[in-house]
């Protein structure tokens, strides 16, 4: 079960890894979904991880513009996937 669902995940991870300086109409809804699986056990979590560090290098010259192709759901997700947990919470 876990190799089918880390199949899943990364199958996921290579549609945006398919477009790393543009961000298509469907990339935010792969977000809601990832965001979903960040609990999930290993590998799953770090491979997550790093899709989310590589975008956010990639999309960091223009993310003005394409932050506008975010609904402010998608926008808070894909914060929460990004920011690392504080433990003072």
């Amino acid at each position: 079960m876990l190799k089918q669902r880390h199949s899943g995940i990364l199958g996921l991870c290579a549609f945006i890894n398919a477009y790393p300086y543009d961000v298509p109409e469907f990339v935010p809804d792969v977000f809601l979904i990832l965001g979903d699986h960040l609990n999930d056990p290993q590998p799953i979590p770090s491979t997550i991880r790093k899709t989310l560090g590589d975008f956010k290098r990639t999309h960091h010259d223009n993310w003005e513009q394409h932050s506008l192709k975010f609904t402010e759901e998608q926008l808070e997700v894909l914060t929460d996937l990004t920011v690392p947990p504080t433990y003072y919470a």
